[in-house]
Parts: structure tokens; sequence; C-alpha cells
């Protein structure tokens, strides 16, 4: 599907209700613009391409305190997010043509809970940080640059906290591997603290 063909089904399912069709409109707008990851991630991404576990919130509730699928629950809960989620309107080609963007928006949630970055303007940074620092895509300095010319002045030119959290965000992304082609979700059950030992995020608490 094309821009102009895509852009019309995001108005179809727009009209239908975008609470039951969020993450497919959300599809639909990446496969326009094509999104895609660096060169070097490529074989990586590849590998997660089918990778769909979902999420469930309500058994995640249940998981014991100190794992890391009970604080993904929490912060999602804290913070009033829903998983991301799509329908059939998507194909399996589509799904396989933009996994990129499809497991950054699976995972963003999940690297905020390994990192230890809030939803704060600052926490936002942070997170971007992590993926500038793993080259995501062509993108990732223009997002980069962006950040750092809109968030000073959504916090009131917080230029200290912001720079902290950039630091440290840029640390954690240059330790860990390729966060997006790892099976985050495969982790739940573990202990939180296992789980930012063995990506090299111990430090998410600074």
């Amino acid at each position: 599907m094309g821009l102009i063909s895509n852009s019309l089904r995001v108005r179809e399912l727009m009209a239908q209700g975008m609470d039951e069709h969020v993450g497919d409109i959300a599809i639909l707008k990446m496969d326009a613009v094509s999104m895609r990851p660096r060169a070097e991630h490529r074989p990586a991404m590849e590998a997660v391409a089918d990778y769909a576990p979902g999420m469930d919130l309500d058994y995640l509730h249940t998981l014991p305190e100190g794992t890391f699928g009970r604080a993904v629950a929490r912060f999602m809960g804290d913070n009033d997010i829903q998983p991301f989620v799509f329908t059939d309107e998507i194909t399996p080609q589509m799904r396989r043509r933009n996994a990129f963007g499809i497991r950054i928006a699976q995972t963003h949630d999940l690297i905020h809970v390994l990192t230890g970055f809030d939803t704060s303007w600052p926490g936002e940074m942070g997170v971007y940080a992590v993926q500038y620092a793993q080259r995501w895509s062509l993108w990732s300095p223009i997002l980069a640059l962006a950040t750092w010319l809109i968030y000073p002045v959504l916090t009131g030119f917080a230029f200290g906290k912001l720079l902290r959290a950039w630091r440290r965000g840029v640390a954690q992304g240059r330790r860990a591997p390729f966060l997006l082609a790892q099976r985050l979700e495969d982790h739940f059950e573990e202990p939180l603290q296992e789980v930012r030992q063995r990506y090299g995020l111990l430090d998410a608490t600074a």
C-alpha cells in the first residue's frame, strides 16, 4: 500500500473508532513513511519480525513483586497506558514490512521500566538517548536534535535535568545490546534486577 491508499484507509478506520484501531492506524502511518532500521540492525530485526508475544496486563498484575512483568504492569497502570495491539486489518506482509516500527511501539514502555526513566519530559529524553546511542535508524540523530530543540521549552528550560537524563540514557544505550531485537517479553516472570543485569542496565535507578 502506498501513501495515498494508506492515508485513505486511516481515515476509514478513524471513522469506525479510534479505540479499536489505534494500533492499526499507527502501523498504516508507519507503512506510509517507510520506517526502517539501519543496515547493521536489519538481520537482528528479521529474527524478531514474527515475534508477537502480546501483553496481558491482568496476568502481569498477578506476578510477584519485584518481577519485570509486575513492574511493567505497575508502570502502565500508573500512567494510564494500554498495550500496543493491532487487528487482522494489518496483514502478515505489512507486519513484516513494518517490524521495526512495530517493535519500537511494543518495547517503548518496557525500555522505560528497564532503564528506570519515568514519563516526565526528562524521562522521555532519557529513552530517546538510548535510541540515539544504539543508532536505531537513520532518523535517530534527527530525533535527538528535535528533542533538544523542543524539550527545553516543554520543561521550562530545565537543562540540568535533561542533560543528566541524556547522559545516563546514552551510557545505558552504549552498554546494552540492541534492545529492539531482544525478546524482552520472555523475561516478564524474572526478577527485574536480573533482567537489568542481563542487559547491562543495573544503574537504572541512578
